[in-house]
C-alpha cells in the first residue's frame, strides 16, 4: 500500500487557515489568489513555539524570530504563521509570502524515516507584514469553530503515521 505525500496534506492544513481564522474578505482573497496563482501553502503555525514576535511599526508590522516544525515550508509559496504581538501579548495568526524579504527557510529537518514531510525551521528577520495579512483576533480564536484546526492537525498526523507504518 502506498501513502500520499505528507507535504500535500500540510498544504491542505495551510490553505484552510483563512477559512477558519480569517474574515469573509480574507477567505475570498486568499482562496481566489491560491487558485489564480497555483499557490502551495505550508504549515508554519506551531503556536507552542513562541519565539516569533509581531511589532507595530507605523501603518504596518514587523515579524521577527524563528519557528520550528514548519511542515512544507521549503516548497511553499505561502506561510501561515503564529506570532506574539509584542505590545498586547496576544497570539496572532498571519499569512505572508514565503519569498518575502527577511524570510529564511532552513533545510534542517531530521526526518527519522518520514520522507517528504519537509518540516524544518524558518527564521524571520524584520519581515514586513501588512495589516490585512493578519487573520485573527483574540475574539475570533475563542470561537468554537476555530477548534477544528487542532482536530484536523491530529487527523493529518494520524494518517501520516498510518501511511508510514504501511510502507
Amino acid at each position: 500500500m502506498r501513502c500520499a505525500n505528507p507535504v500535500f496534506s500540510y498544504h491542505h492544513l495551510g490553505v484552510v487557515i483563512p477559512h477558519i481564522f480569517g474574515s469573509t474578505e480574507q477567505k475570498q482573497r486568499y482562496y481566489s489568489k491560491t487558485i489564480r496563482n497555483n499557490w502551495f501553502w505550508c504549515n508554519a503555525l506551531n503556536p507552542l513555539d513562541k519565539r516569533t514576535t509581531l511589532t507595530p511599526e507605523n501603518d504596518y508590522f514587523r515579524l521577527n524570530g524563528i519557528k520550528s516544525f514548519c511542515s512544507g515550508s521549503q516548497d511553499s509559496d505561502i506561510l501561515p504563521i503564529t506570532a506574539i504581538h509584542q505590545e498586547t501579548g496576544e497570539l496572532n495568526i498571519l499569512v505572508i509570502p514565503t519569498q518575502r524579504q527577511g524570510v529564511t527557510v532552513h533545510h534542517d529537518w531530521d526526518n527519522i524515516g518520514q520522507r517528504q514531510t519537509d518540516s524544518g525551521s524558518v527564521t524571520f528577520e524584520n519581515v514586513l507584514v501588512y495589516p490585512d495579512e493578519i487573520l485573527s483576533s483574540k475574539d475570533k480564536q475563542s470561537q468554537p469553530f476555530t477548534t477544528i484546526r487542532a482536530c484536523l492537525t491530529q487527523l493529518n498526523l494520524a494518517n501520516i503515521y498510518l501511511g508510514t507504518m504501511n510502507r
